[in-house]
């Protein structure tokens, strides 16, 4: 006569542990959810910052670095004109140099 009040108790203990168990769980899953709907939107906002530090590092790279890229990437060679004489070059540094004087 006994037996009945604890079959009871153990089926209660039992379904409230699955209840428990399934709450947790909804919880969980919301808190993955909404942390990934913020990563989401931080990405959407990350291409600026990478098209901002490209510009950066662009800035800083050398002309060997250029060539190099440039043959790697299969650019080929780079066709530069015939330099000034330096007479010419002096005279143009001269000019710029009266013109600043000048302003």
């Amino acid at each position: 006569m006994h037996v009945y009040p604890g079959v009871f108790v153990v089926a209660g203990t039992f379904r409230s542990v699955i209840t428990l168990y399934t709450m947790l769980s909804a919880w969980s899953q919301a808190i993955r959810d909404k942390e990934f709907l913020v990563e989401m939107r931080l990405r959407n906002h990350e291409p600026e910052l990478e098209e901002r530090s490209n510009a950066r590092d662009d800035a800083d790279i050398t002309i060997d670095e250029i060539e190099e890229r440039d043959l790697a990437v299969g650019g080929g060679a780079v066709v530069v004109g015939p330099a000034p004489p330096v007479d010419a070059l002096e005279r143009q540094n001269a000019r710029h140099a009266n013109e600043d004087l000048a302003l």
